[in-house]
């Protein structure tokens, strides 16, 4: 009988600039993020009209990516643009160009999962 060495990992990328994150957790030495944020907004995480993010992972070869859970919010009335999260070739998220209200169902300035 063969047993398998599996190990959950936990790790959190927190926006830190508009062309970087920070990385916490369990990290994979193997593995790296970029981010990047085309706003013209003063704010690091901030998205106008037709704007976009994008987090993209790599050296995640080998390993299963279990879940991805993203917190957002808007404005009191308004927020919009895209956002998409891929490892390797593989898209793990995205937002295709729409407003917060037709992502969250309401604009809110408190933060959602």
């Amino acid at each position: 009988m063969a047993f398998a060495n599996i190990q959950a990992k936990s790790v959190t990328y927190t926006i830190d600039s508009k062309t970087s994150v920070k990385v916490t957790g369990d990290v994979i030495n193997t593995t790296n993020a970029t981010f990047n944020n085309n706003t013209t907004a003063n704010n690091k995480a901030q998205l106008k009209a037709n704007e976009k993010m994008a987090l993209t992972l790599s050296g995640f070869a080998g390993y299963k990516i279990k879940g991805v859970t993203m917190s957002m919010k808007s404005n009191s009335s308004s927020g919009a643009g895209s956002f998409s999260m891929v490892a390797g070739t593989t898209s793990l998220a995205s937002i295709n160009t729409s407003t917060f209200n037709e992502w969250n169902g309401s604009y809110t300035t408190t933060y959602q999962s």
